[in-house]
């Protein structure tokens, strides 16, 4: 039962006490519960938008949630990897368990994306600006959790925090420019 109420504890104290939620979360690295926290937001929003007529099979339902959270652990692995690349330019790899840990608890907030979602769909314009108002301020505590999470993970401060962010964002940029590019003069030559 302890497992139970040290998860619930840490739940609450990333929505309400980030700054020593996260300082718990480093001590004890529940990695198990953040797993089971990417597999639920990975499961979420299939779950919501679950029709019986359109499943018809339970069993094909089954294997689209099990993929669906696979696809979700992959990701959450890949991403991790990532920003532990980005932290050895900066002399600070080696804690990407705990930064997995502390960027599953920073999605916390996306657990309520699904039911904004339902609310932003509705016909009226009122719970659709309603939906959407919400769903941008989930996704800034998203991100400023984020940012919480790699400042607390590797002890940088926020100057180095928003360079984890922007050198892999203006990295993509470039990289695709290059590649359009690329295959552009490529398209030139052949044709």
């Amino acid at each position: 039962m302890r497992r139970f109420e040290t998860f619930g504890e840490n739940i609450y104290n990333t929505f309400f006490n980030s700054d020593e939620g996260f300082d718990k979360l480093k001590e004890e690295k529940p990695f198990y519960q953040a797993v089971l926290i990417v597999i639920f937001i990975s499961i979420l929003d299939p779950l919501v938008k679950l029709n019986p007529v359109e499943h018809s099979s339970l069993v094909l339902f089954g294997f689209s949630l099990l993929s669906t959270a696979i696809g979700g652990i992959i990701s959450w692995l890949f991403f991790g990897f990532f920003v532990e690349i980005m932290a050895s330019i900066f002399g600070k790899s080696g804690n990407i368990r705990t930064f997995l840990i502390l960027s599953a608890f920073a999605l916390l907030p996306w657990i309520f994306l699904a039911p904004i979602e339902l609310l932003k769909n509705n016909p009226s314009i009122v719970t659709g600006f309603f939906g959407i108002l919400f769903g941008l301020i989930v996704w800034l505590r998203t991100v400023m959790l984020f940012l919480r999470a790699i400042a607390k993970t590797y002890e940088t401060t926020v100057r180095k925090t928003l360079y984890f962010v922007l050198i892999p964002f203006i990295g993509s940029i470039i990289y695709f420019h290059w590649f359009i590019g690329f295959f552009t003069t490529l398209g030139k030559i052949l044709f």
